[in-house]
């Protein structure tokens, strides 16, 4: 968990960017695509993800969520 931290504190500082990060760092086949993992609704993710997905506001980025899949930074895109 402290290595996710630490990369939630570079994002925040802005000394990177979460699709930058998740190149690298993601083991989730969306790494290639910067993370992105497109449009999806409500049913469609693990509830944890889903509930701090849908309650971030365009350009926000959620703090460390855990799911059974694992840790996660999210960020929801503006329109």
């Amino acid at each position: 968990m402290t290595t996710i931290l630490a990369h939630e504190q570079r994002i925040r500082s802005g000394q990177t960017t979460l699709g930058n990060l998740a190149v690298s760092e993601s083991d989730c086949s969306s790494a290639r695509k910067m993370g992105d993992l497109g449009y999806f609704g409500k049913g469609d993710m693990q509830k944890e993800f889903e509930d701090a997905a849908f309650a971030l506001k365009p350009g926000e980025i959620s703090h460390v969520v855990e799911t059974a899949s694992g840790l996660h930074l999210i960020e929801r895109y503006e329109k």
